[in-house]
């Protein structure tokens, strides 16, 4: 009977290392196959979604209503912008993340400065009453302003 309890604290310790093991082996394999898998499977979701904005842009731009056309391309540019300056790429090579979104090299700070500046530049001349706004937009404002 001692014999046996003995054993018991000893094979308590010995299921929770392998619980904290088969743990972290799950987390990873989580993480490696649910996160990066399913953010892959977004970008070609956005792209499909970005088609389908421009496609409902282009048709009333053709059926003649060009502010509804215009109202949509710049939200979807806003909120493109907005998800970029957020959170940023570095310069240099592309990861696979990247390769998957069709890349070869990210934009150099130069170039992501330019394109803030005509950003700034377009709203300041066309998107002026920010009563207008979605909530993307206010959020762009912010990351813009984080740009120098």
């Amino acid at each position: 009977m001692k014999h046996s309890i003995r054993w018991i604290p000893g094979l308590v310790v010995a299921c929770a290392i392998c619980l904290l093991v088969a743990y972290r082996i799950a987390y990873h394999r989580g993480y490696e196959g649910g996160y990066k898998n399913g953010t892959v499977d977004a970008i070609g979701r956005c792209r499909f979604e970005q088609s389908v904005a421009f496609l409902a842009a282009l048709q009333c731009v053709r059926a003649g209503d060009i502010p509804k056309a215009t109202l949509q391309m710049e939200s979807s540019c806003f909120d493109s912008a907005h998800i970029y300056y957020k959170d940023p790429a570095p310069a240099g090579e592309v990861s696979e993340w990247g390769q998957a979104q069709g890349l070869a090299t990210y934009p150099d700070a130069a170039t992501i400065k330019t394109v803030a500046q005509e950003l700034l530049k377009y709203r300041a001349a066309y998107r002026t009453n920010s009563a207008d706004w979605n909530e993307m937009e206010r959020k762009l404002v912010v990351e813009l302003a984080k740009i120098k």
